[in-house]
């Protein structure tokens, strides 16, 4: 929840990390391959330091 300039509270969702800007790895899926190279899911790889989304 946030509070608006107004005073009142409103609601806010969390912006998905393949929708933030400036990140490397945008659009990516959990379980494509990474775009690295080294084979592995992009969520064993540089993907397991990602927060979830649920």
């Amino acid at each position: 929840m946030r509070r608006a300039a107004t005073g009142e509270w409103m609601h806010v969702e969390p912006e998905p990390a393949s929708f933030r800007a400036g990140s490397k790895y945008a659009g990516v899926g959990r379980n494509d391959l990474c775009p690295c190279g080294s084979g592995k899911k992009f969520k064993h790889c540089h993907g397991s330091g990602q927060m979830s989304i649920n």
